[in-house]
């Protein structure tokens, strides 16, 4: 928020140090500031209003507010040039408190800064121009969307479990003595297990992805064979694949290098994606499959032969919170973002190629390991 600026007309040879002393208040100020004329042209801006526009250039007097396209970034309304606050501040001759504009920059980004406006006037009170104030709230707004995000899924996704963790405890305390009661504890127990595993596995992705995040993810590489970590992901999936009577294929070409990688981390990957695919694919097969890349690096890929994927979801599978619109299994939408975070950590990429009606392909690679030094002669004779 800022306040209505009366501007006193100086005498002459009065006040010369004062551009001076407002030039280097305005550098270090880490709000952009613009100030216009009475005409609403652009005559002053400091480094941080140029950074917030993504601009090193001079502003162009006037060019701003005419060429710029910006949104109400509640509601996405397009924003008129007569529409910013500088604009109304000089119609008005009041001060326009901070509002929040989603804006186009110069780059071709976009920003979300809190903007408000206040007239100048001189010392008989005339509008002689106008300041306004750009304060970038982008990353905040981000953060509060993650946060907002967060509560939901952890509100929807916990329920469940929970619901079932309250039931199977009210069913242990209705159970009478009798030859059947060992039995239906024992029922009950497994239920309430399998729902505290979903509430440990949902809250270990949580903070799986706030740890890649914020890149403090710990690693430790080590060389592994790619078949043998494809055998071991396979294994983990097999009693799931065999309830759906789909079949489970592996295949690695020979040869392979051994990959630079943290297995388990890998695991994690393989075991999210492939996951995915046997929860979507109702008959055929899920396959793993790993081969060399021109560059030294092996790629692995997990292929199904589910509905696919439609073209407008595809972009988006790796985002976080991201379940496809098609999607016939409930999930918090976590785990192929953090099978993104992971394979990146590691140096490799990821991408998903699909189409309606035809499956879908994963596929990530992974650095090959570097060779053992050799030996002298004398070490390996010693």
């Amino acid at each position: 928020m800022i306040t209505e600026v009366t501007e006193q007309v100086p005498r002459p040879g009065a006040g010369r140090g004062r551009p001076r002393r407002l030039e280097a208040v305005l550098r270090v100020l880490p709000v952009g500031v613009l100030m216009a004329d009475a005409g609403g042209q652009v005559v002053q801006a400091n480094d941080a209003a140029r950074r917030i526009w993504g601009s090193r250039a001079p502003f162009r007097p006037g060019a701003l507010y005419r060429e710029q396209r910006a949104r109400r970034a509640d509601s996405g309304a397009p924003l008129a040039p007569g529409d910013w606050a500088l604009q109304r501040a000089l119609r008005s001759g009041e001060a326009v408190g901070g509002e929040l504009v989603e804006i186009d920059r110069f780059d071709g980004t976009q920003a979300v800064v809190l903007n408000g406006a206040a007239p100048i006037r001189d010392g008989e009170g005339r509008v002689v121009g106008a300041v306004t104030t750009l304060l970038d709230v982008t990353e905040l707004r981000r953060a509060v969307r993650n946060r907002d995000e967060v509560l939901q899924v952890v509100s929807h996704d916990l329920r469940t479990p929970l619901s079932a963790v309250t039931l199977g405890a009210a069913a242990l305390t209705r159970l009478a003595d009798g030859p059947d009661a060992a039995a239906q504890a024992r029922r009950a127990a497994a239920r309430l297990a399998a729902a505290g595993r979903r509430m440990n596995r949902l809250i270990d992705d949580l903070l799986d992805l706030e740890t890649l995040e914020e890149g403090r993810l710990s690693m430790r590489p080590e060389p592994c064979d790619p078949a043998d970590l494809l055998g071991e992901a396979a294994d983990q999936l097999r009693e799931a694949a065999r309830a759906k009577g789909l079949d489970l294929c592996l295949s690695a070409a020979p040869g392979l290098p051994p990959v630079a990688c943290d297995r388990d981390r890998v695991l994690q990957v393989l075991g999210n994606v492939a996951s995915n695919a046997v929860k979507a694919t109702e008959e055929g097969a899920v396959c793993l499959a790993a081969e060399a890349q021109g560059d030294g690096a092996v790629v692995f890929r997990i292929r199904d032969t589910g509905p696919g994927i439609p073209d407008a979801d595809l972009p988006h599978v790796f985002d976080r919170f991201q379940r496809g619109s098609a999607a016939r299994w409930r999930g918090s939408g976590l785990g192929l973002a953090i099978a993104r975070g992971l394979v990146e950590a590691h140096g490799g990429r990821i991408w998903a190629e699909s189409a309606p009606g035809a499956g879908t392909t994963v596929s990530f690679t992974l650095p090959a390991a570097a060779p053992a030094p050799d030996l002298p002669a004398h070490a390996a004779t010693a």
